[in-house]
This record gives structure tokens, sequence and C-alpha cells, in this order.
């Protein structure tokens, strides 16, 4: 919620920002809504498939591994 409040909060500035000096303010607001709305989806999309992975391939190394000293 934090960074959906912050990408919504930065928006009007990214969009509407044209003032006399404002032009490193619209590329920060850019860049930070962008950031922040990529960050989070790797971090709802990516991750928990990551370390599902990981743990799946620690269980098949350790039945190799029983199998192999059998």
């Amino acid at each position: 919620m934090r960074a959906t409040t912050a990408i919504v909060g930065l928006l009007p500035m990214a969009i509407f920002g044209e003032s006399g000096n404002g032009l490193g303010d619209v590329s920060m607001s850019i860049a930070v809504s962008v950031g922040l709305a990529l960050c989070t989806v790797f971090t709802a999309f990516v991750v928990p498939p990551s370390y599902t992975l990981i743990d799946d391939f620690t269980q098949w190394l350790r039945t190799v591994w029983t199998r192999a000293l059998a």
C-alpha cells in the first residue's frame, strides 16, 4: 500500500510537473514511480516462485544424495 500511495502521489508531478526548472523533478518522479512499480511486481510475482524452485531443487538434491549413499 505504501508503494501504491507513493506512485499515485508522484503521478501528478510526472504528468503535469512542467515548471521553470522542473525537468529534474519530472525525470525523478518518473524514475521513482516506475522503479516502485517494477519492484512491487517483481516482489509479488517473481520472488515466491523462485523460493519454490530453490526448495524443490534442494529436495531433489537431498533425494539424489540419500539414494547415492544407500
